[in-house]
């Protein structure tokens, strides 16, 4: 099971750069830059820097939404529901690995025809989308059953519910809010990590 961390900006408390290499000390196995209100110039100034700290720890760095940084820096490249119909702009070739929305079936079509790891969302509750209904472990399962990509579960996942997904076909599980704001990055991972070992 792998880990992705969203690390958005404006989540975190104290020093960005900080919270992203505690995490990724503490396990997370890709870090998303999230940062929705940066100008294009402004991203790529950041993300060379998340970049920089992710390669220290060999994790895996992925743009959010920016195509041309994801080419620039030659990193993996996180596609939102709003930017899915610029995919004739992607250079596969200058990316590692492309991450696309799964918000249903009709949406994980059009993603599949160039991601190499599909998003299920939302599956539970969650902060972000308090008066949306969750999908559920359902679309997870649908997923598994059409498509050969990998399949990250996001939206409300926790260590008392992530097992749910895995069981349900997901190879991994996208944490934000509750991973931007502890306080002990070690000990929120390890209720993950050593959970899935039971």
């Amino acid at each position: 099971m792998k880990i992705l961390i969203i690390a958005d900006v404006s989540l975190c408390f104290g020093d960005f750069e900080t919270k992203i290499s505690r995490l990724c000390r503490a396990g997370a196995d890709a870090i998303v830059l999230r940062a929705k209100n940066l100008k294009a110039i402004e991203y790529e100034r950041l993300a060379i820097k998340v970049l920089a700290i992710c390669d220290e720890f060999k994790k895996e760095f992925v743009v959010n939404q920016f195509i041309d940084v994801a080419h620039d820096l030659s990193s993996s490249l996180w596609l939102t529901s709003q930017n899915l119909d610029e995919i004739s702009l992607i250079q596969k070739d200058k990316v590692s690995k492309i991450y696309a929305p799964a918000h249903d079936m009709s949406q994980a079509k059009i993603s599949a025809k160039i991601a190499d790891t599909l998003i299920a969302s939302h599956i539970f509750n969650t902060k972000s989308k308090p008066n949306q209904p969750p999908k559920g472990t359902k679309l997870i399962n649908e997923l598994r059953l059409n498509f050969t990509q990998d399949i990250f579960a996001l939206g409300g996942i926790n260590a008392q519910n992530f097992k749910k997904c895995i069981s349900f076909g997901a190879n991994g599980i996208c944490l934000m809010h509750d991973a931007m704001m502890c306080d002990d990055e070690k000990s929120y991972l390890d209720d993950f990590k050593l959970s899935s070992k039971d």
